[in-house]
């Protein structure tokens, strides 16, 4: 089914970055200078192949999936759909016949749910990569969704659109 509004986030906070970077390069680093100019790295050093993992998990792949990884948040027709990339290999349907009720809200990531991504806190789930504003599901069973968004005002237009309202 089509969508008639999409929102895509990413985890670009630079502080974010400022925390994985070093790390990163330090753990790049260390391959290269064990593998490549033959010096151990660190004063217990890693096997050749544990380096090799380390390195290419670690200071390679960690920070590319990091970069890759997203919420991407579709207003269709029959309900709402969350993709968290690339945990979610499919996207998660929300029907509206399911939701009870849908505000816009301020919240704050790490009191209410512990920080950002796929997340459990005392107020149910929550799907955030950054920001403080999302929308709340609220769904007929009692239990509770929020969605981060960086356009509140556009999701709840789409919504309206899409619910006939």
């Amino acid at each position: 089914m089509r969508y008639i509004y999409r929102e895509v986030q990413y985890f670009r906070q630079w502080w974010l970055w400022v925390l994985i970077l070093p790390w990163s390069l330090l753990t790049i680093w260390g391959m290269f200078q064990q593998l490549v100019l033959g010096i151990p790295f660190g004063t217990n050093p890693a096997s050749d192949t544990g380096m090799l993992v380390i390195g290419l998990v670690f200071g390679i792949g960690f920070p590319i999936t990091f970069y890759f990884m997203g919420l991407v948040t579709e207003i269709r027709e029959d309900g709402i759909s969350v993709r968290f990339k690339p945990f979610h290999v499919s996207f998660r349907k929300f029907l509206w016949m399911e939701i009870e009720s849908i505000e816009v809200r301020k919240y704050n990531a790490f009191k209410e749910f512990g920080g950002w991504g796929i997340r459990w806190g005392a107020g149910g789930k929550a799907y955030n990569v950054a920001g403080d504003m999302g929308i709340q599901l609220t769904f007929k069973n009692g239990k509770k969704l929020l969605i981060g968004t960086a356009k509140e005002k556009e999701i709840m237009e789409a919504i309206k659109v899409a619910r006939g309202e």
